[in-house]
């Protein structure tokens, strides 16, 4: 598929379902049928393996769905794709390894990249944890050093900088009264397609609001680094990804009229403020669909990206199964983007903070198992160290206070735990040894 993401497919174009129209939103059977099998999709906890396989039949179905001229186009941008990282393999003997002393390592410590012995062994995958066994263990084996290789940005300063100036001509040109030029907004998405595909993993580097100004070109570059990034980990196929990358970027065309001290915010304080907001997906999708350029599942993710799981966003108010997987990301990266960032009336989350907040709204305001993708997927590429740190003191849901004593990886939201004191605050003799993931009877509450 090339990057106009221009398509007749019968799998992205259909019918609008009665119930919807009823509501007055313009989103497709398509993104109904869609959530059929969606909430299969992937989670890296261990107890999805059926998910993981019906979301790939998904990804399947609608790869066969598409027109053979558009499977040509595909292909030719996916053997592009697949020659830029057969490059970058093969410079990767090249990559220099930092060396690193075993001794300086304690239970906890983590590598960001991947590790490898002094002749060249692989040992650990990047963002590794070490836990006491395997330091054992590398002592055991007379292993003094490791190496690793250093982790770099996954955007280039050149592509932001490129993104931040195709976004802000595609917004000023809606804003003079024009059709909007597309292919401004196509260009963005080549761009982190490329940077987002051309290496294995990265550090993924929002861009910083500097000026207050740039809000809106800054906001949708980031919404689009977080959805292409997220839709590769769940291996999307070029088709999707595209759509979602083209989709993110736009996402918020119909903010062009809304004041300057409201196109930050997610909900308003009053009825003048929420009635303000609630207008701009709806906006957004008619003067973008007035151009006819633009397919019906990128318009979805325009009008779409502020409803919420329980059916209490706007503007239809729309519950899950009304609501499209790429729909669904956008609105998690979106509201990442929003928490982080700092605005003249907002405190910024840090990220550890918001991925928390997110995991806090599951099964309300986001689909549970898009949240766990985000979190399993994303978290170690936003995040400085795990959502739960060894060491950091934590409290329960039953009001006990833990110690965190180990984590598997960055996300894991159920660690092995050291219950310090009881219910009423008494400090135990023996700290309780408990694994979060065996006890269902508790779950943390907040870090201390």
């Amino acid at each position: 598929m090339d990057s106009s993401n221009k398509t007749d497919s019968s799998s992205e174009k259909s019918d609008q379902s009665a119930a919807i129209k009823s509501k007055g939103a313009p989103i497709s059977e398509h993104a109904q049928g869609e959530n059929r099998n969606e909430d299969d999709a992937v989670n890296k906890n261990g107890n999805n393996t059926a998910e993981s396989k019906t979301i790939n039949a998904e990804m399947k179905d609608a790869d066969n769905a598409a027109s053979t001229q558009q499977d040509e186009k595909t292909k030719e941008k996916t053997t592009q794709s697949q020659t830029k990282g057969e490059n970058k393999d093969e410079q990767k003997e090249d990559v220099e390894k930092v060396p690193l002393k075993v001794s300086h390592l304690k239970p906890g410590s983590i590598i960001k990249g991947k590790i490898f012995s002094e002749d060249g062994k692989f040992l650990f995958e990047e963002y590794h944890i070490f836990n006491e066994e395997e330091l054992d263990k590398l002592k055991e084996d007379k292993i003094e050093n490791i190496y690793y290789t250093p982790i770099t940005d996954l955007v280039s300063s050149t592509t932001q900088n490129q993104s931040l100036k195709f976004m802000e001509q595609f917004i000023n040109g809606i804003k003079s009264g024009k059709n909007a030029n597309i292919d401004d907004a196509k260009k963005v998405v080549d761009l982190l397609v490329t940077d987002v595909f051309s290496q294995e993993t990265g550090i993924i580097n929002l861009i910083e609001l500097k000026n207050y100004d740039d809000y809106l070109y800054v906001h949708s570059v980031n919404v689009g680094i977080l959805s292409i990034m997220l839709g590769k980990k769940l291996a999307f196929n070029d088709l999707d990804i595209r759509t979602l990358g083209l989709g993110s970027f736009i996402h918020d065309a119909g903010k062009i009229n809304t004041p300057a001290e409201l196109l930050w915010k997610v909900h308003g304080k009053d009825d003048y403020e929420q009635t303000i907001l609630s207008e701009h997906p709806m906006f957004g999708y008619k003067i973008l669909g007035s151009s006819g350029e633009i397919v019906e599942d990128v318009l979805n993710i325009v009008v779409g990206h502020h409803e919420n799981f329980d059916g209490s966003g706007y503007p239809a108010r729309l519950a899950d199964k009304s609501i499209g997987k790429l729909v669904k990301i956008v609105s998690i990266c979106n509201y990442y983007d929003y928490l982080v960032e700092k605005t003249e009336s907002k405190e910024s989350l840090t990220p550890r903070e918001a991925v928390l907040k997110i995991s806090s709204l599951s099964g309300t305001m986001f689909n549970p198992i898009f949240v766990n993708a985000f979190i399993n997927e994303l978290s170690y590429l936003l995040l400085d160290e795990p959502l739960y740190p060894p060491g950091s003191l934590v409290i329960l849901d039953t009001k006990e206070i833990a110690k965190i004593e180990e984590v598997k990886r960055y996300s894991d939201l159920k660690p092995l735990i050291n219950i310090m004191s009881n219910h009423k605050g008494k400090k135990l003799q023996r700290p309780i040894l408990v694994n979060l993931k065996n006890d269902h009877t508790r779950h943390i509450l907040k870090s201390i």
